[in-house]
């Protein structure tokens, strides 16, 4: 039986999983049984019995079947917080979001801002008397 803290990760015995990951939400009595301590866990799975409700009253709230209450000696172990860590990917931030090196404004149109190149009309071809009668 491992002693466990509203917070920790654990691997919890289910009917469903022999060994279920999750996290404590809930450590006490409940409506049903005051005289004994409950541990109420929040499984990584969909593996449980509630939604972290028993009985119409919500110990705390979880999806639909994440939720399961055992007695602490089903607490197979307790995740030490340090290897935890060890284990959960660090986020790196998104990179940013950079617009294109095209210019905003162009001195030569007075201040205005400059048609993209695939916006832009190709010139006319000129026409010539050679070109015309051909």
């Amino acid at each position: 039986m491992a002693v466990c803290r509203i917070g920790d990760w654990v691997y919890v015995e289910t009917e469903l999983v022999p060994r279920a990951k999750g996290l404590v939400r809930f450590v006490g009595p409940v409506a049903h049984d005051r005289r004994k301590n409950w541990i109420g866990v929040e499984l990584d799975q969909a593996v449980g019995k509630n939604n972290g409700s028993a009985r119409g009253r919500v110990y705390f709230k979880t999806k639909e079947y994440h939720g399961i209450f055992v007695r602490p000696k089903k607490i197979l172990a307790v995740i030490p917080r340090r290897t935890l860590q060890d284990t959960i990917p660090t986020r790196t931030p998104p990179p940013e979001k950079r617009r294109p090196s095209t210019p905003c404004s162009d001195k030569k149109n007075g201040g205005k801002r400059a048609a993209p190149e695939f916006a832009r009309t190709p010139p006319a071809l000129p026409t010539t008397s050679k070109t015309a009668g051909v």
